[in-house]
């Protein structure tokens, strides 16, 4: 294959994969409108098709799902898709760890898998997340709290970037908020 070929196909890979999140993008942001306007069903469809690439997409839709907005509920698929959507987005860890806190109809309570998803977020100092884990770990034995503690370090250590968006959020200076 030539090299003017091999570049030709890779460009060609990289714009269709940026047609492809263009269109998640837009997806989502239809999908916000129709869910703001109580058009859940139009919403849900929406975000079907964005979440396929789209964190805040799969979030939404997870949410959707629990609830029973646009769709029938489906806690199972919910946590399927707060869990990928677990990386980017903050709101994910935190419903995860009340899915596993509390339990729902087809998700077992779990506090170890609840106590996991706290540490994961408690770890860049979100206070409730932290009073919450100490309070879900007076309630389990020794054990399962260093079996809960392993889980968090190792998914943290497979999604290293998972809180980028909190430096994003906090690396910003007060001065940039300021008019000239």
């Amino acid at each position: 294959m030539s090299i003017w070929k091999e570049m030709l196909e890779t460009n060609l890979k990289v714009l269709g994969e940026v047609i492809v999140q263009q269109i998640a993008d837009y997806n989502y942001k239809e999908g916000i409108s129709a869910w703001l306007s109580q058009d859940y069903a139009t919403a849900y469809e929406l975000f079907k098709e964005s979440a396929k690439t789209h964190p805040i997409a799969q979030y939404h839709m997870g949410c959707m799902l629990y609830c029973g907005q646009g769709t029938s509920k489906d806690y199972l698929r919910a946590v399927t898709l707060f869990e990928k959507a677990a990386t980017q987005v903050p709101q994910a860890i935190y419903a995860l760890s009340k899915i596993y806190l509390y339990g729902s109809v087809g998700v077992v309570r779990d506090k170890q898998k609840a106590l996991k998803w706290l540490n994961i977020i408690a770890t860049e100092d979100q206070e409730y997340a932290a009073v919450l884990r100490d309070t879900v770990e007076q309630t389990l034995n020794h054990d399962q709290i260093l079996k809960a503690q392993r889980a968090s370090k190792e998914w943290i250590k497979e999604n290293p970037s998972w809180n980028q968006w909190i430096i994003l959020t906090t690396t910003e200076s007060d001065d940039t908020l300021m008019l000239e």
